[in-house]
């Protein structure tokens, strides 16, 4: 709640703070040597790890930035009343407005589909999933529904291969889209007995994590639950993939590591 980063050395026996946010920093993603962070501070700033400064500020947003989602040269942001933005950090300029029609933005990201071609979608609190070109100021959305009624739309991943989108909301389904199908579902996954508070696609699996500390692996072809893991003893809140291992974390302040 400092509103500062903390670069740390490979050593991690020490640290550079990058200072410029005044709000509680909500996200960061890290591509290469640059950095975007989001804050509660309705800003993004774009950061040279490199060179520990601050290149930009993308200011816009009326309220809090909750989560963005990187695609190229571009950012898509996402605030607490629904506001999404998209912006170009090769210019710092923003290129896109969007307003949801459920509040809060949950989650939100980019698909290139074969059939749809170049996708955002977002996820709200009313449980409502859109997908959209917001790249086309004014355009309409090619697709809005309630997935998950009653309950926000908390995490969305996709599968670039498979051409699909995978929800999970807070009425404990998930949900995988086809856009080759008009985003059909082609699969619904009850599986989850608590909220699920984490999701990672890795190839065609389906990873998630849930409240009571169970981890979840689906397989986004065949539909079937591969395992049924007890990872943690608390909610499973973070999950990272690679092809020879699985690696959890959760509010039980443990991290637990599967080998294939």
């Amino acid at each position: 709640m400092d509103s500062k980063m903390c670069l740390w050395h490979a050593s991690a026996l020490r640290c550079d703070d990058l200072l410029g946010h005044t709000g509680s920093i909500s996200q960061v993603d890290v591509h290469g040597s640059i950095a975007v962070s989001a804050s509660y501070d309705r800003s993004l700033r774009v950061w040279d790890c490199d060179r520990r400064t601050c290149l930009s500020t993308l200011k816009g947003h009326g309220n809090p930035v909750t989560s963005f989602a990187w695609c190229g040269s571009l950012v898509m942001s996402g605030d607490r009343r629904g506001g999404v933005k998209m912006w170009d950090l090769e210019t710092s300029q923003c290129i896109g407005n969007f307003e949801t029609q459920g509040g809060q933005v949950g989650a939100l990201g980019h698909i290139l589909s074969d059939s749809m071609g170049h996708l955002s979608y977002v996820g709200d609190q009313s449980g409502t999933l859109t997908v959209f070109d917001i790249r086309r100021s004014g355009s309409k959305p090619v697709f809005r529904e309630i997935l998950h009624p009653g309950g926000v739309i908390a995490l969305a991943e996709c599968i670039p291969s498979r051409d699909t989108i995978v929800t999970a909301g807070a009425d404990r389904r998930m949900l995988c889209l086809d856009t080759r199908m008009d985003l059909a579902p082609v699969h619904e996954w009850t599986d989850h007995k608590d909220f699920i508070y984490s999701l990672k696609t890795f190839g065609n699996l389906v990873l998630s994590g849930a409240g009571n500390g169970w981890l979840l692996v689906h397989d986004a072809e065949s539909g079937q639950c591969l395992y049924g893991l007890g990872a943690n003893k608390a909610a499973v809140r973070c999950i990272a993939a690679t092809p020879t291992k699985l690696v959890c974390a959760g509010d039980d302040g443990t991290a637990v590591v599967y080998d294939y």
